[in-house]
């Protein structure tokens, strides 16, 4: 070809078929990345209903192992607490600690307060804070 005998209009015509198709392209790309996202958008959107799913069973399962996790700290406080009565009842910190961390801090209910009670009367020892305490925390 012979770039002499090419003029304005030539120039113009090629021009214009090139930005037809960069038009063309770009209508095309953005075509595709509209279909793409959407698709992208619907596979991201099922992975995610699956992931809360999932998360809202591990939240309901953390919260039905803490309340047993609970209730099984109550008892075994109860257990430690009857056991050093009966078996250690000398042993009046140990047994205050423990009584006081069954009542007051788990909120023990007042199971154990009659064996309590007559240990601390036998042995002569104050339990007046723990039993305030515990009046403080009962139901009205």
């Amino acid at each position: 070809m012979d770039l002499s005998s090419i003029n304005l209009g030539d120039i113009a015509m090629a021009l214009a078929f090139v930005a037809g198709a960069i038009g063309s392209i770009s209508v095309i790309y953005k075509t595709i990345a509209k279909v793409a996202g959407k698709a992208l958008s619907n596979l991201l959107e099922k992975h995610l209903k699956t992931i809360t799913d999932n998360q809202e069973t591990l939240v309901k399962d953390v919260r039905a192992l803490r309340s047993e996790l609970s209730q099984n700290n109550l008892q075994t406080a109860r257990l430690d607490l009857t056991q050093a009565l009966r078996h250690a009842p000398k042993e009046h910190k140990a047994i205050l600690d423990l009584a006081w961390h069954y009542f007051i801090e788990l909120g023990g209910n007042t199971y154990e307060t009659g064996l309590f009670k007559e240990w601390a009367e036998k042995e002569g020892v104050d339990i007046s804070y723990i039993l305030e305490q515990m009046a403080h925390r009962q139901p009205n």
